[in-house]
């Protein structure tokens, strides 16, 4: 049958090339009609001398046959659409002419065989040029960068194992074991990765990437080259994809690099990390500007530049450093001892002085650097913490002293120099008096269902598109004495939000103090509230201090409008028992929220669980809700209910939200 199949080839061959050379998608890849002959007869040459010796133990056609489509440029579809239409063709005659069952599926089998195996060569030839075509595809600028350079990597170990027929050298790793997701985690991948819909988007295509490489792998094992053709081809394309995502967000970060590095500081004051950072600054830069010229101090920085890069790619899993707009330098380390943040940046400044040395030895630089461990009770805003590295720069400059700022003392005092510079009286009048005053709100997480059971309101100063936490300005409100006409503007801020908080059917809390408690101006204010907004889902919160001093005050207002309170701070010390008693006893208090005191590093203080869990225990005995707040990590969350604490609230669970970031919940 094999001699009638070459005959038979032959002129049928000839009848599909009549097709191929109208094909205008063919001629493309043509000079003219001269060199589409030629290749034609080449091809139908070859494709009968492998028909021919296809049951031959000697398999030299079939090589000739690989090298064959190795030197050609038609596209794989195009090539394999025509050798299908010849197998087609030739099955169609040879199945007219069986007479029996037996010779047609023997006839079925053969031409099977034998064009199952062409295509597989073919496909084997395909995946090559696509190999060496995709290594070219793949460079880019960002090449260099974590994230990204770890991905290209392993793609290119992928296509040499391919190239060179070495599947004992194909990377087989899974995406949760890829280098990738450990670099997840690190402060760069979690700068570049701050755009939740876009990061899950790319952990859907790294999967996808890894599952369509092991796919790959087990084709190209078995020999399946024809499937292992097309898996390739969406693995590139996953890549590609891949690539261009991460492109899109390292362009997004570092075209705005000063913001997108503040914008990580703020996203992981959320959680439980330590962060401290660190503005390193060359002396009396002005100066050398107009004494050496600008472009002379660009090639200096950039010599420092790449010193600190250096250091950053070798500690970068809890490293990451810039070249500011507002400073020189940056460098935020997270998690690390105070020790190996000092010894790390005199390192820094030791390989900066040697470089400038060698390379600038007539130039006489000097540094500034100030290092300050942020507060994990305070939210910085971006402008606050640029205004205290400036400022720390400043003492580092006249004390010509290294500073770092680590103890909580110091902290509180660069809290105080920043409150009296830009929180002044005369600034929080004119944000009171011109009604600069919004809230934001922090869910309150009801344990047992894992569902929102409340909101706080949170007074917040507006500074244009900004919202000025009250921690900056607070204490200052209550010194001069507007803490009423806060409280008032408050209940405005809620009111103009009632539509939405309503629609999300949970009780809103709102801070009322003692001052505002005792005003009949804010009384009044309260009353019209309340007329408004139900009092199902509105609770006054006090601290216990207050409760003991406007005792009267407020059974007298629970009275009037049966609203329910809950008591902040309980626990801090106040011998307020016996009252609390008193007040859960005639119905108005709902809630007893535990001092964050007690909540703060409780993981770590046995004697303050034990605390914690009796005055869970005694809410549960009063029928009233317990709530902790100042939860910022799992192993405290996971304590408090084990001990039955109902209500939670803390920056592990949420940060203080704007209206729009509830709703999307």
């Amino acid at each position: 049958m094999l001699e009638d199949l070459k005959n038979v080839t032959s002129e049928i061959f000839d009848e599909v090339l009549e097709e191929f050379k109208s094909d205008t998608s063919v001629k493309e890849f043509f000079k003219d009609e001269k060199s589409l002959d030629k290749f034609a007869n080449e091809h139908k040459e070859m494709l009968l001398e492998y028909i021919g010796t296809f049951y031959d133990e000697d398999k030299d056609d079939q090589e000739q046959c690989k090298q064959f489509y190795e030197a050609i440029e038609l596209p794989y579809a195009i090539i394999t659409k025509y050798v299908n239409l010849l197998k087609i063709k030739l099955k169609k005659y040879f199945l007219n002419k069986a007479d029996t069952y037996e010779d047609k599926a023997m006839v079925t089998e053969n031409i099977a065989d034998i064009f199952e195996s062409l295509v597989n060569a073919i496909s084997h030839v395909h995946i090559q040029k696509e190999c060496n075509s995709s290594r070219l595809d793949i460079r880019s600028k960002f090449i260099d960068y974590s994230l990204f350079n770890v991905h290209v990597v392993w793609l290119n170990k992928v296509i040499d194992a391919i190239l060179s027929n070495d599947m004992g050298s194909f990377p087989q790793i899974n995406a949760k074991n890829c280098d990738f997701t450990k670099m997840m985690e690190y402060p760069e991948s979690l700068m570049v990765c701050m755009d939740i819909a876009l990061c899950n988007q790319l952990d859907v295509l790294h999967e996808s990437v890894h599952t369509k490489a092991k796919i790959l792998y087990r084709y190209f094992v078995k020999e399946e080259f024809t499937q292992a053709y097309f898996v390739f081809i969406s693995l590139m394309e996953s890549s590609h994809q891949f690539f261009s995502l991460l492109k899109e967000l390292y362009y997004l970060t570092y075209s705005d690099l000063e913001n997108s590095f503040f914008k990580l500081i703020d996203m992981l004051s959320y959680s439980d990390k330590k962060q401290t950072l660190t503005i390193l600054d060359i002396k009396n830069i002005k100066k050398l500007n107009s004494i050496y010229g600008e472009r002379k101090l660009d090639e200096v920085l950039e010599n420092i530049k790449l010193i600190v890069e250096k250091y950053m790619k070798k500690h970068q899993e809890n490293v990451l450093a810039i070249r500011a707009v507002s400073s020189n330098f940056y460098v935020l380390h997270i998690d690390t001892t105070r020790k190996i943040i000092q010894d790390d940046l005199m390192y820094i400044l030791q390989k900066a002085h040697e470089i400038i040395k060698e390379k600038f030895p007539k130039i006489d630089i000097d540094f500034t650097l100030a290092s300050f461990e942020l507060d994990k009770r305070v939210h910085y805003q971006k402008d606050e913490l640029v205004r205290i590295m400036l400022y720390l720069k400043e003492q580092s400059k006249a004390k010509d002293e290294k500073i770092f700022i680590f103890d909580q003392d110091s902290k509180n005092s660069i809290r105080k120099w920043l409150n009296d510079k830009y929180f002044n009286i005369e600034y929080i009048k004119k944000k009171i008096d011109n009604k600069q005053v919004d809230i934001m709100l922090q869910p309150i997480y009801d344990l047992q269902n894992d569902k929102i059971y409340a909101v706080e309101a949170l007074a917040r100063f507006k500074e244009g598109r900004k919202l000025l936490p009250a921690g900056v300005f607070i204490d200052t409100v209550y010194e001069i004495g507007l803490i009423t006409e806060l409280d008032i503007l408050v209940l405005d801020a809620i009111m103009s939000k009632k539509e939405y908080i309503l629609e999300k059917k949970i009780k809103v809390f709102i801070n009322s103090a003692a001052q505002s408690l005792a005003s009949e101006k804010y009384i009044k204010h309260l009353d019209r509230f309340l007329s408004n907004f139900s009092i199902d889902n509105v609770i006054i919160e006090i601290t216990e201090q207050q409760a003991l001093k406007n005792l009267e005050a407020i059974k007298k207002f629970y009275k009037k409008h049966d609203v329910k309170f809950a008591i902040d701070d309980f626990g801090s010390g106040y011998s307020a028992l016996k009252t609390v008693s008193d007040l859960v006893e005639i119905g108005l208090v709902e809630v007893l929220k535990i001092d964050g005191a007690l909540i703060y590093n409780m993981d770590k203080n046995i004697q303050t669980q034990k605390i914690v869990h009796i005055i869970t225990q005694m809410c549960e005995t009063f029928g009233i809700y317990s709530l902790a707040e100042f939860i910022e990590n799992k192993e405290t969350l996971d304590i408090l209910k084990r001990f039955g604490t109902q209500l939670a609230q803390g920056f592990y669970l949420s940060k203080p939200l704007v209206i729009e970031e509830l709703r999307a919940i």
